[in-house]
């Protein structure tokens, strides 16, 4: 089988604040659920858990790329940790 998630990015990555304050741009669902899993300030949220669940459900239905992209901002604004 091969695994099709690391082809899988965003049309626009989403930039977040590392704890060192520096930007770090997030490509899509994959190094996002390592981003959240990893270097997430606040684990938890109704945010989180979604943007969670959709990201790992996009990378075995493509269909749904952009709508994990949404889930992640909306949880990293929820963190206070999205850039614009």
């Amino acid at each position: 089988m091969v695994n099709k998630a690391n082809n899988l990015f965003w049309q626009i990555p989403v930039t977040v604040r590392t704890s060192g304050g520096v930007g770090c741009n997030i490509d899509g669902p994959l190094e996002a659920l390592f981003w959240m899993l990893n270097h997430w300030p606040d684990k938890g949220g109704r945010e989180y858990e979604d943007a969670m669940a959709i990201c790992y459900a996009s990378l075995e239905r493509p269909s749904m790329l952009e709508h994990s992209r949404a889930a992640f901002c909306a949880a990293a604004q929820e963190a206070m940790i999205l850039l614009h």
